[in-house]
């Protein structure tokens, strides 16, 4: 999460897309409901609070526009729109989200106090030593026992080919419905170091791998260099192979 790019300038007007993660990975934000067809977000108290304090970025600076978001069950993901030159590093901005989300929470009464000896204090969970002496925190909160709400750091992706900000986009909307897909199947999302794929032939591979049973395979090899019309007639040939 502390994954910077050296040569990029983060005053610079330019589109980020950011990741922050819970401590210590909680689904405490929303719960993911329906079915792959129909996902459904339902975020609670805690979530609502890291969404409107996202949606308020645009007022606490005016160069900056916070754009789509997706509050999923433990982590955030979001667009940044930096319009204007930063005095200070974009950085910054993303520290005094996760500063002002996390005091939101805790106004709420969703988060114990910085300092534990005004909260409450669990006891280990396998029972050993002593139990600490508690102080009551509301019992609505689901988060009783921890007092923070991020992970140290943040991702984050620069936008700067063309293609880019409609691909992140779209990511985002679609985050609820892969998440769904890979509760269901987690087999199809688990990287196998030694697949045989042939004869003795094994390589890593991510995915169905009940295609591989198929008698039949073809490998596929495109460069990247290659012209657009000679693609679509790679990809017509490809298309038909597979009927």
């Amino acid at each position: 999460m502390m994954q910077r790019c050296w040569e990029h300038d983060y005053c610079a007007p330019s589109f980020y897309m950011i990741t922050l993660v819970t401590e210590p990975r909680r689904g405490c934000l929303s719960v993911l409901e329906g079915t792959d067809s129909d996902p459904r977000l339902q975020l609670s108290p805690m979530g609502e609070g890291v969404r409107e304090v996202w949606r308020r970025t645009d007022v606490a600076y005016p160069g900056v526009k916070a754009c789509e978001c997706a509050v999923m069950p433990d982590h955030f993901h979001g667009i940044l729109w930096v319009k204007e030159r930063l005095a200070r590093p974009m950085g910054h901005i993303v520290k005094a989200f996760k500063r002002v989300s996390t005091q939101e929470c805790r106004s709420r009464g969703l988060l114990l106090p910085p300092d534990p000896s005004k909260g409450l204090l669990l006891p280990p969970e396998n029972g050993d030593g002593p139990a600490a002496p508690a102080v009551p925190v509301p019992a609505a909160a689901p988060a009783a026992g921890f007092s923070t709400l991020w992970q140290e750091g943040f991702q984050d992706t620069i936008l700067l080919r063309k293609g880019q900000l409609k691909a992140m986009v779209n990511y985002i909307a679609d985050n609820p419905r892969r998440l769904l897909a890979k509760r269901a199947h987690p087999e199809l999302f688990t990287v196998v170091s030694n697949q045989p794929i042939a004869p003795g032939h094994v390589c890593p591979v991510i995915g169905n791998r009940y295609l591989l049973r198929q008698p039949v395979k073809r490998q596929v090899q495109i460069s990247r260099r290659i012209s657009p019309e000679s693609l679509a007639a790679k990809k017509e040939e490809l298309l038909y192979a597979m009927e």
